[in-house]
């Protein structure tokens, strides 16, 4: 009678455990893409750098938490500007907002478009952004052609052409 006890309570607390790891700690590799319509045509870097309040060169420093809004769920990252392209940026360091990220009651990676990745810590890129004054963030305006990687953190130099082609169009 007591093994029934200890078997009927060990089953419980098993079904219990793994509810609470399914439910609070599982994230599946289930992605979702959202859908939606854009004023621009996003792959084209002259209509994404006309857009833009602001493009420069910047590095990625950090990943902060996840946040929600009225939206959706984004990441901000705080960025090192390595050199100002168009606009005018005062401070050394911004944070800036990528339309990604998990979504636990989708229990889903929730981004805008298919090729759209998460920035990455060490790696460079060019921004084009605009400024958001009520929550004193930059946002990305364009998925995957808003944040075009420049450098990657194993790489030393930037890719200058890139750069250069970016410099082009701002000044065009």
């Amino acid at each position: 009678m007591k093994k029934l006890k200890l078997f009927t309570f060990t089953t419980i607390c098993s079904f219990v455990i793994a509810g609470f790891y399914y439910v609070y700690l599982f994230k599946p590799d289930r992605v979702v893409v959202a859908n939606a319509e854009w004023s621009i045509d996003i792959t084209d870097k002259n209509q994404v750098v006309d857009t833009a309040e602001n493009v420069f060169v910047g590095t990625v420093l950090e990943q902060k938490d996840l946040v929600e809004d009225e939206i959706g769920v984004y990441t901000p990252f705080l960025i090192k500007v390595d050199s100002n392209l168009k606009g005018e940026i005062e401070t050394e360091e911004v944070l800036i907002a990528q339309r990604i990220g998990y979504d636990n009651q989708q229990k889903a990676l929730v981004k805008w478009t298919e090729n759209d990745q998460f920035l990455e810590v060490g790696n460079s890129y060019v921004f084009s952004v605009t400024y958001d004054d009520q929550e004193n963030i930059y946002r990305i305006i364009a998925p995957e052609y808003g944040n075009v990687k420049v450098k990657d953190k194993k790489e030393k130099k930037m890719d200058s052409l890139k750069i250069e082609e970016y410099k082009e169009v701002v000044e065009n």
